[in-house]
């Protein structure tokens, strides 16, 4: 069998004549040409970006986590950065110092590019809550419910709350604080204590034994066997006495 069975069939067998051979080179060599014109091309746009890329990037991002914070922000825009300032909780990183930045300390940037720096704000912190006229009892599960811790129980004078009950705390209700800080709490013992109001007028030592410090019962008696209009004696020594207690004051009236 002739091997001419075997190719599909063409117009010729002829070789193509000499000027359309010529044109044949002369298109390939075109290719050939252009080929290489967009392969150089690509070259040097890919080798330019690569170099200007290198060089741009050309200052590297310092470590300024553990810093305060203003300090770091001065460096970092010194250097030529745009600082972007965040402010995070943070129970390991003191108040005003960096926790961490955006880019990460090491990489290299270019003039100009922005940096995230996240500044602690410090522990997380939480209102104390108000322990006022509850049992002693009941004000400790409230602070420590709260996140806080019970410190010193302190006894003091109270003109109207019973004997035992809270009358407040320290720190304060309604601040705020870190959790696990130490709130202190005032207990009613349940007595006042009564000033020296000898020598006094009248109208000072009845405001001071009525106001709201004290609360007592006040009677005030005149005495003519003296004179000056003050207060020569009080019923209840200065010390300490019950809430609501009754007291006369006695004022010269001669």
């Amino acid at each position: 069998m002739d091997i001419k069975d075997f190719r599909p069939l063409l117009e010729s067998d002829t070789p193509p004549k000499g000027a359309t051979a010529r044109w044949i080179l002369l298109a390939a060599a075109g290719v050939l040409v252009v080929a290489s014109v967009v392969v150089g091309m690509m070259y040097w746009v890919l080798t330019l970006n690569t170099t200007s890329t290198v060089q741009g990037l050309s200052i590297t991002m310092p470590d300024v986590a553990g810093g305060q914070s203003d300090l770091a922000t001065e460096q970092l825009k010194k250097l030529g950065f745009t600082v972007i300032r965040r402010v995070e909780s943070s129970d390991t990183i003191a108040k005003g110092s960096v926790i961490s930045t955006s880019p990460e300390a090491g990489v290299r940037l270019a003039s100009g590019e922005i940096v995230t720096l996240i500044e602690s704000a410090g522990p997380v912190q939480s209102g104390i809550p108000s322990v006022n006229l509850l049992s002693l009892d009941k004000a400790k599960a409230a602070i420590e419910a709260a996140g806080f811790t019970v410190g010193t129980v302190k006894s003091t004078y109270s003109p109207d709350t019973k004997d035992g009950v809270v009358i407040g705390s320290s720190p304060e209700a309604g601040k705020k604080a870190p959790a696990g800080t130490v709130i202190n709490i005032l207990v009613s013992n349940g007595k006042v204590k009564i000033p020296d109001v000898v020598g006094m007028t009248v109208g000072k030592a009845t405001k001071l034994l009525q106001g709201s410090d004290l609360q007592l019962l006040v009677t005030v008696t005149p005495d003519t066997t003296c004179t000056g209009q003050n207060i020569g004696s009080q019923s209840i020594s200065p010390g300490v006495a019950a809430q609501h207690s009754k007291i006369t004051i006695v004022y010269c009236a001669g």
